[in-house]
């Protein structure tokens, strides 16, 4: 099934995608690729997804180094599964714990735990029992997003460097059209763009409430159907 995500652009990750080399530069005198490694193949079938995800990143690092922008692996946190492949970024989804053991064995790490950060997830008590509008399942209220602190607690200052930053996910399983993509979206974007862009101290759930109201003005001037009663 084809998933499409809404990358909240006010909380952006900071991490960047290195991209393709065109065609043309490649064809301007660019190395040959180096010879790649062999991984060993797999004892068993569980094993499989692991050596399949360790080979192509293997395949990746070697032809970056001779294309001229240099290319890095980023997966979800299941590439941590199986063996992970050195310079290799973890996206994770499924809990701090993953996020942990990736900061501490030297991989950048993006925070996306579905627990605070999938908009996709009903946003309130009553909408979850109403199954209105119809979501995936979940729940994450909007203050829950707020107190998300993307820095897990167990980290010395080394590791917490390799925290990049936060991401959040709207996946389009259940999104028909603009203005229900906008009211699963909003105003927790707002909320999940000051987690990324403020340190802890600075945070506070009952500081941001007074100031929403004045955003959600902005919203209503650029017509953006936030989180009501019921989708517009």
């Amino acid at each position: 099934m084809t998933r499409t995500a809404f990358l909240a652009s006010l909380a952006l990750t900071a991490v960047t995608a290195a991209a393709l080399p065109a065609r043309d530069a490649l064809a301007q005198g660019a190395a040959a690729a180096p010879p790649v490694a062999l991984v060993p193949q797999p004892a068993s079938v569980k094993e499989m997804p692991g050596t399949f995800r360790l080979t192509a990143a293997t395949r990746l690092i070697a032809r970056g180094e001779a294309a001229p922008v240099a290319r890095r692996l980023l997966g979800w946190d299941e590439i941590l599964e199986g063996g992970l492949a050195p310079g290799a970024a973890v996206m994770n989804w499924r809990g701090v714990e993953a996020a942990v053991a990736a900061a501490k064995a030297g991989h950048d790490v993006v925070m996306a735990p579905r627990q605070f950060t999938y908009l996709d997830y009903y946003q309130t008590e009553e909408d979850a029992q109403a199954k209105r509008p119809l979501a995936i399942g979940g729940l994450v209220p909007l203050e829950k997003v707020y107190g998300f602190e993307p820095v897990p607690a167990g980290l010395n200052p080394a590791e917490a460097k390799h925290i990049l930053g936060v991401q959040g996910q709207l996946w389009g399983e259940y999104i028909s059209n603009r203005k229900k993509l906008e009211y699963m979206a909003f105003p927790r974007a707002c909320a999940l763009a000051e987690v990324a862009w403020s340190p802890k101290d600075a945070r506070d759930w009952a500081d941001f409430s007074k100031r929403l109201p004045a955003h959600l003005k902005r919203l209503d001037r650029l017509d953006v159907g936030y989180h009501r009663k019921s989708p517009r």
